[in-house]
């Protein structure tokens, strides 16, 4: 290609990542690369331009023009064929949730009982689960919508008209953040049921109460043991589940006290534990409900309904997609620390060893 010709191409900012570690982005994007033959059908973006500082990810650019060329044929293939974008996210819901279950049996290894063979089949497994799972869908539930919010432009510029014409009041963003709401909990929402399951038991303990409500209390050792032992196993079984949940991609994890900090507050705010559980129990079933209703009021036919369906999974899978990464990442970084310590470097520099490389 001539200098001339280069100088031509215009390229436009579409993410920046911070904090994060040289394996995510390459090996996503790598995927990707291939994926796109997946869905919409053939490949659109050929090249990136990354601008890495001091473990930021400060930009990436994509030539504008294949950008664009991308969200349109995204765009087209979901209406035209609702059905494949549907298997599409099905699969990649199923790809996290192997990710994640994989990333579970990472936080039970020993990893220095292993030899360095089964050390980088290990990482082999959970970086390739890594890569399918997060660059799978990433036309519909990224490019989509990150170059003008075209999905969502269309999909509410049919609410608009579809409220014109029938001379109704409703309030389309309202209309549409109700008909986009996924009828499934994210990972956030797990956890603070969790959380609040934690405080109803302590709730019901009068010593576990007056000894974790008081502002002294910081989860440690002498203090845990004054704890009846269900109570105890509990709260020490909620802080190892869901520590990972700050990782992102380096680090650190919450520690014991910060959950101690959280149930002490709770506890003096006199937390009413029961009835937000019931109410986070009935959401699903309100919002169904309420979707319901607007398909019936706005005569919203089958084929604009498994749109909005699809939106819905697009909001379900970034954000579950991304706690499978964060948590992916910390399950990963457990082995990288026993391969830190056998090769004498530090676990930053073992993370910017590609996979090729400690094979």
């Amino acid at each position: 290609m001539s200098m001339t010709a280069r100088q031509q191409k215009i390229w436009r900012k579409n993410f920046s990542i911070q904090r994060v570690d040289y394996q995510m982005p390459y090996v996503v994007m790598e995927e990707f690369y291939h994926m796109q033959k997946r869905f919409p059908g053939r490949v659109y973006i050929t090249e990136a331009i990354w601008l890495t500082k001091q473990g930021e990810k400060i930009a990436t650019y994509f030539r504008k023009d294949e950008l664009r060329a991308l969200t349109d044929a995204t765009l087209r293939k979901i209406i035209e064929d609702p059905d494949a974008a549907d298997v599409l996210h099905k699969k990649t819901i199923q790809y996290n949730q192997e990710y994640f279950s994989l990333s579970q049996q990472f936080e039970k290894m020993q990893w220095q009982k292993m030899s360095a063979r089964e050390l980088v089949s290990w990482y082999e497994r959970i970086v390739a689960l890594q890569r399918i799972s997060h660059s799978i869908s990433l036309s519909t539930t990224w490019f989509l919508d990150s170059d003008g919010e075209d999905f969502s432009k269309y999909l509410f510029g049919y609410l608009e008209k579809k409220i014109r014409d029938l001379k109704r009041k409703d309030s389309a963003a309202s209309v549409f953040s109700v008909l986009t709401t996924p009828l499934r909990d994210s990972l956030a929402r797990v956890e603070e049921k969790d959380l609040l399951r934690l405080c109803l038991k302590i709730q019901q303990s009068g010593k576990a109460f007056s000894i974790m409500r008081a502002k002294e209390f910081t989860g440690n050792e002498t203090q845990c043991a004054m704890l009846p032992p269900a109570i105890r196993s509990a709260f020490v079984a909620h802080y190892k589940k869901w520590r990972w949940v700050p990782y992102t991609y380096n680090g650190p994890t919450y520690g014991i006290d910060y959950y101690a900090e959280v149930v002490s507050g709770l506890l003096r705010q006199k937390v009413q534990a029961q009835k937000l559980l019931q109410k986070y129990g009935d959401a699903h079933a309100i919002n169904r409900k309420a979707q319901s209703v607007l398909v019936k009021n706005l005569h919203i036919d089958s084929h604009w309904w498994n749109l909005f369906r699809i939106a819905q999974d697009i909001v379900y899978i970034k954000g579950f997609r991304k706690d499978c990464l964060y948590y992916g990442s910390y399950a990963r970084d457990l082995l990288l620390e026993e391969v830190a310590r056998r090769l004498h470097i530090t676990r930053m520099q073992a993370k910017v060893v590609g996979v090729i490389e400690h094979a």
